[in-house]
């Protein structure tokens, strides 16, 4: 069995918010395991990309126990955020949407009204894929169509086993950076560091 990493991005989706505003758009993943007409169970769902019909989600969604050789089949549904449903205004969902919103589909409630098509989220569609052709793929990537229009990207790749993640080691300099600070101040310099990922969509960096 394999553990496997599943990252998410959209382009061009269909703006279901109205002239004046854009789709908050997020993604919902459900396993169907060795046959697309199993009953499906939710693993994970992505952040929400507020006002993009573009989104590069940076939620990484683990898919447990592939096996190669063997169908796998995940579906991807797509859906635009209603802020209301959570309670709060949407510029503070901006500023704190992985504490407000991390399990609004991951309990059984939710579950069950995704199932029974009264998600309370407008959708924007949704997808099927093999695991094994995305697998199979070049870059690993697959792309499928939705409904209302636009396309969702699916990335996979496999996670390294317990024990054998081994060790990166490196070392950081600056020298002669510009003082920020006014007269009498001194900045205090940090570093970020960011991994790229290159997909059909364009490059996406995680931080």
């Amino acid at each position: 069995m394999t553990r496997l990493q599943l990252s998410l991005s959209g382009k061009g989706l269909k703006n279901l918010s109205g002239i004046l505003n854009k789709s908050d758009p997020f993604a919902v993943v459900t396993v169907r395991g060795d046959h697309k007409d199993n009953k499906p169970e939710i693993v994970g769902r992505t952040d929400v990309v507020f006002n993009n019909l573009n989104p590069k989600w940076a939620t990484i969604i683990f898919l447990e126990n592939y096996k190669f050789g063997v169908p796998f089949y995940i579906e991807v549904g797509v859906f635009d955020f209603d802020a209301k449903t959570a309670g709060e205004s949407e510029g503070k969902l901006q500023l704190n949407d992985a504490v407000k919103n991390l399990n609004i589909v991951c309990d059984a409630s939710s579950r069950d009204l995704l199932r029974n098509g009264k998600f309370p989220h407008r959708v924007m569609g949704t997808a099927l894929f093999d695991v094994g052709e995305i697998l199979a793929s070049r870059g690993n990537v697959g792309s499928k169509s939705l409904q209302t229009g636009g396309s969702v990207y699916a990335h996979i790749e496999r996670t390294q086993e317990s024990g054998k993640k081994g060790k990166f080691r490196f070392k950081l300099r600056a020298y002669k950076i510009k003082n920020m600070q006014k007269f009498g101040s001194t900045s205090s310099p940090f570093f970020e560091l960011s991994r790229k990922v290159d997909r059909p969509t364009g490059a996406t960096w995680y931080v």
